[in-house]
């Protein structure tokens, strides 16, 4: 079992987040007063339906987004109440059927939730910008992270083989030279 402690101080939102992993402690033991300065503790907010089965969190400025198995995407503020829900379940435009994945592009502002063959596009605020799909690409992707423009998707590899280890996209336009 893994755990993954936000560390939050007043001045800064988040400061770094520190991974113990219970399995391998080896009979240590570790203080929170080894690992942190202070802990908040988020308290979730009962107006909503939540399993707390939780595929993915980030934590941007006082935000905290996350996707949860069987209700979708949503972000909620740093007192555990929803601020926002990103799309919903559904084959519409902006629906996802699982949605359980996503990556957040903190410079450009926009969130990409991966679905079975299709990454959505969603502004922070919520608008619906558009999908990317994934209908050329004849694997199915278990993971995408966002750097330097790019989105990186990760293949899910059953029994040792895929069609791609992962795949690497442009978000932003690329100029390229031509010499004559």
């Amino acid at each position: 079992m893994v755990f993954f402690l936000p560390l939050l101080s007043c001045n800064s939102p988040v400061s770094k987040i520190t991974e113990v992993d219970l399995e391998n402690l080896n009979g240590e033991e570790i203080t929170l007063s080894e690992i942190a300065d202070d802990i908040t503790y988020v308290p979730l907010d009962n107006d909503y339906p939540m399993s707390i089965y939780f595929q993915r969190i980030e934590i941007l400025e006082d935000t905290i987004y996350l996707t949860e198995k069987d209700i979708g995407m949503f972000a909620l503020d740093m007192s555990g109440k929803m601020v926002k829900r990103y799309g919903s379940k559904g084959r519409g435009p902006g629906e996802y059927m699982y949605g359980n994945k996503f990556t957040i592009d903190r410079k450009g502002q926009i969130l990409y939730l991966l679905d079975m063959k299709s990454i959505l596009k969603y502004s922070l605020d919520g608008t619906y910008l558009g999908k990317i799909s994934l209908d050329k690409y004849p694997g199915n992707f278990k993971e995408l992270r966002f750097k330097d423009s790019q989105l990186i998707l990760f293949e899910y590899i059953a029994l040792g083989e895929a069609v791609y280890d992962w795949i690497v996209m442009m978000t932003a336009p690329v100029t390229l030279s031509v010499k004559n």
